[in-house]
């Protein structure tokens, strides 16, 4: 019951994950993509920007230009939180053709850091 209610965002959680930062603006469709990939790797909980995603959360959108979640704006730079198995998350993000190499190649300049992390908080969905 309780990892159910982990997974809908119901309840705050801490644990062991990912942070990746990624200091400019990029495309919503990189966003979306890391999200994806994340979960695809396993990723228990998730948050861009301090937002919690759960399937509760309104997806990403983009109007005029200005990029939305949980119709709440989020701006670069974004900071994903990925809480699950260090192991997994890290290598899925620095093994060739990953998200963060594909953002990289992208937009040259930009610049995307991985870093894992023992203990990430994330409060429930609001």
């Amino acid at each position: 019951l309780e990892k159910n209610q982990m997974i809908a965002g119901l309840i705050p959680v801490k644990g062991p994950g990912i942070i990746i930062n990624i200091d400019k603006k990029v495309a919503i469709s990189w966003l979306v993509d890391t999200q994806n990939e994340l979960w695809t790797a396993g990723a228990e909980a998730m948050a861009f920007n301090g937002i919690r995603l759960s399937p509760y959360t309104m997806g990403f959108e983009e109007f005029n230009g200005q990029i939305y979640l949980n119709k709440q704006a989020i701006r670069a730079p974004y900071e994903i939180e990925a809480m699950g198995n260090t192991e997994v998350l890290g290598k899925i993000l620095v093994q060739q053709g990953s998200i963060v190499a594909r953002i990289s190649d992208t937009y040259p300049g930009i610049k995307v850091t991985t870093a894992r992390k023992e203990n990430i908080q994330m409060s429930a969905v609001k």
